[in-house]
């Protein structure tokens, strides 16, 4: 069995593997993205700008996803709220 990958993916990989290396070694990276998932998997530091605004920083550590779409929307999602409110009514029912 053979795994393939598209070349994309295969980029991404070896482009966040090189920024590890790079942060083994003490060297600062400025990684710029909305993907919210790249930037936990990667980042230790989170800035976060909205309308050219520094809205925040926070250690990596102390930061959740709904903190980070609260941050750069400057409210609360409206998916979010449908999360909770459906996880409200499950937790009732259990």
């Amino acid at each position: 069995m053979s795994l393939h990958l598209p070349l994309h993916s295969m980029r991404q990989i070896f482009f966040f593997e090189i920024m590890r290396k790079l942060k083994k070694q003490g060297v600062a990276i400025i990684f710029v993205s909305h993907k919210l998932e790249e930037v936990s998997a990667i980042c230790d530091k989170v800035t976060v700008f909205r309308d050219g605004q520094l809205v925040g920083t926070e250690l990596m550590e102390n930061m959740t996803r709904d903190k980070m779409v609260r941050m750069m929307i400057g409210r609360e999602s409206l998916l979010l709220n449908i999360r909770d409110a459906l996880m409200r009514k499950i937790m009732k029912l259990l």
